[in-house]
């Protein structure tokens, strides 16, 4: 392996396997050719970062994986060393100790198979504490850098390590951390940096810029580190920090107790806190240095995405006509543009399915209405789930019928009596909705968004003059009483009586043999509803019994008016002030008339409803999506 190879390896793109030979021969290159591997690795590292491609990250990290622990220690604190590694031994499976000016190894390090020594003297450079690093180039798997005069309690390591895992992507861990402040001006002042110490209680996970070396952890799939990344002495900290500034991994100095950590008494003397602080002339001093670095650095605090493992249980196989099914799809879209990983589960196969292969955070329970036939034991699957410990959410079809309100409380309070908190809650469409509910279930009802995805972006729609008629929605759906809260007819005389000239349409999406009013034109189903919509110029939605109605919707963002009885389970809330509310036949006549016939009404309307469409796209409505999911994560103790 030689330079000649690398380079040639960075023109042919193959920047992994470049980085790899500047690695290996780093150590033994003269400090010209160490200045231009340093300076390639910086390409190589920012390039893999803008590709995406730096060290892939399993998010199925083992927890015995191997364990390796760096130190650098200088001979004043051999006999803190001494402390430092009783604390550690047992709990890794190798100790690299990096020796900067012993004159021999002392006899404790001797004859340990654990114990990797390294000495200052081996380098035509100083090293200093970067020397704790020596060994991640080689090491796969987890790593610490510890201090030599700290005593680390006996679960340290696996408290770092258990944080690292729960995490389940890229973070670096730690005890001790910071953030710069602005302006920053001296890296030892307290008005440029806000220290959260080791020895003092932390009550939270606190992100930070900066980590203490001293007492840190990560995997190193998770971040790049190279023992060259370290070009000047005794100042690991800060270079440290640098490369997770330009990875973007976050730092996190994790929730302990006071003092868990000790100090070995007597080492605060020799250190480079102390000189630099001090600004004591030796060569543990390196505050200008540091200085310079952390001014050259745009600090940003790189926050934990907390993605989730979530599985969504709906209609992908089957009813491709239905909103389940468009609905369904659009929220495994939407979830894992958020980052979640996300399994589908269909209703139809919801038997065969295996709830315990995976260990799943969330579930969303996107089920037909229960009297529907593939509803089948929903209920048992996610009592099942809740067992597992996951946290569901299910969409129980409310739909205002005193009924099915009594059923969904006694669901809630059967799946969730076995609990100290709620495991499974009710996914409504509206914050109204808990309040026609008892109180002691409210706190179970957690609105969720309503996904749709219109095809909408750059189509000119049309004006008032180029449009006719108003569209009702599905035929089927109007015929059926229980949607409707009795007879149609009522409300169809009154729009003939207010507008005998005006064409009345609805689609025929779901089958009817039912008789329907002969003023009522009937459109075929189409796929491109909003195709439809578009052409008329106005929507009513007379079915408040329904859960929710996507086409209502799906017109008011085509630039149609839209009219609808009271739905405060949906369509009251959701469309809400851009959409009109009557109660009465003879109020939607009034109503109607007066919007149908008034084209300045009409043009403001249409204006208010299509400028919403920016709100209701799925690549923006699943912020408030992932934020239910932590509402119900939060309520469950979680």
């Amino acid at each position: 392996m030689s330079l000649k190879e690398a380079n040639s390896l960075v023109r042919q793109d193959k920047l992994l396997e470049a980085k790899k030979i500047y690695n290996k021969i780093y150590k033994s290159s003269s400090p010209t050719i160490r200045e231009q591997i340093e300076f390639n690795l910086k390409l190589i590292n920012k390039k893999l970062l803008n590709n995406g491609n730096h060290k892939s990250f399993s998010v199925h990290l083992s927890f015995e994986e191997p364990t390796f622990v760096g130190i650098a220690s200088i001979p004043s604190r051999e006999y803190a060393l001494l402390e430092t590694v009783k604390s550690l031994v047992k709990q890794v499976d190798k100790i690299g100790i990096f020796l900067d000016g012993y004159s021999e190894i002392p006899d404790f390090l001797k004859d340990n198979k654990k114990i990797l020594i390294k000495r200052s003297q081996d380098f035509d450079r100083k090293v200093g504490d970067a020397g704790k690093f020596f060994w991640v180039d080689e090491h796969k798997g987890f790593y610490f850098t510890c201090d030599d005069d700290l005593i680390y309690p006996n679960d340290y390591v696996a408290r770092i390590k258990q944080k690292i895992i729960s995490k389940r992507e890229p973070v670096v861990v730690g005890w001790h951390g910071s953030l710069i402040l602005c302006p920053f001006k001296n890296y030892y002042n307290k008005n440029s940096r806000r220290v959260f110490t080791f020895g003092s209680a932390r009550p939270e996970d606190t992100p930070v810029h900066i980590l203490g070396t001293g007492c840190v952890g990560f995997h190193t799939s998770s971040f790049n580190v190279n023992f060259c990344d370290f070009p000047t002495p005794n100042m690991a900290d800060v270079y440290f920090a640098k490369l997770g500034q330009e990875q973007k991994v976050p730092f996190i100095v994790i929730k302990h107790e006071k003092e868990e950590i000790q100090e070995v008494p007597d080492t605060r003397e020799v250190s480079i806190y102390q000189h630099s602080h001090s600004n004591k002339d030796t060569e543990h001093n390196t505050k200008t240095t540091q200085n310079e670095v952390v001014s050259s650095i745009d600090w940003n605090v790189n926050y934990l995405k907390n993605s989730l493992d979530i599985l969504i249980v709906g209609r992908f196989l089957i009813n491709e006509k239905g909103g389940i099914f468009k609905s369904s799809r659009l929220l495994v879209e939407g979830l894992t543009q958020l980052g979640h990983r996300v399994s589908t589960c269909c209703l139809s196969q919801i038997d065969e399915f295996d709830f315990s292969s995976k260990k799943f955070d969330f579930s969303i329970i996107y089920a037909p209405d229960p009297e529907r036939p593939d509803f089948s034991n929903c209920i048992d699957k996610v009592q099942l789930m809740i067992r597992l410990g996951v946290v569901c959410a299910v969409n129980f079809s409310f739909n205002l019928n005193e009924n099915r309100t009594r059923w969904i409380e006694r669901k809630l309070t059967e799946l969730n009596s076995p609990f100290s908190y709620p495991r499974c809650f009710f996914a409504s469409f509206s914050n109204s909705t808990s309040a026609l509910f008892s109180e002691d279930i409210s706190s179970m009802i957690v609105p969720f968004p309503k996904t749709i995805s219109l095809n909408l972006k750059g189509k000119e729609r049309l004006r008032y003059s180029e449009r006719e008629g108003i569209f009702l929605g599905d035929l089927a759906k109007l015929l059926d009483e229980k949607l409707t809260h009795g007879n149609l007819l009522p409300w169809i005389e009154e729009l003939s009586k207010r507008l005998p000239h005006v064409n009345l349409y609805a689609i025929k999406h779901y089958h009817t043999d039912l008789d329907y009013p002969k003023n009522i034109k009937v459109i075929p189903y189409t796929k491109n509803i909003e195709n439809v919509l578009g052409n008329y110029r106005l929507c009513i939605n007379l079915t408040p019994g329904a859960t929710f109605e996507m086409v209502p919707l799906e017109a008011l963002l085509s630039g149609t008016p839209v009219l609808h009885r009271r739905m405060p389970q949906s369509l009251s809330e959701y469309l809400s002030p851009v959409s009109i509310e009557i109660n009465s036949p003879k109020e939607l006549g009034e109503v109607c008339q007066r919007i149908y016939e008034n084209e300045n009404i009409w043009n403001r309307l249409s204006k208010a409803g299509s400028g919403s469409y920016e709100f209701f796209r799925i690549e923006n409505i699943t912020a408030a999506l992932d934020l239910s999911i932590r509402k119900c994560l939060n309520r469950s103790g979680n």
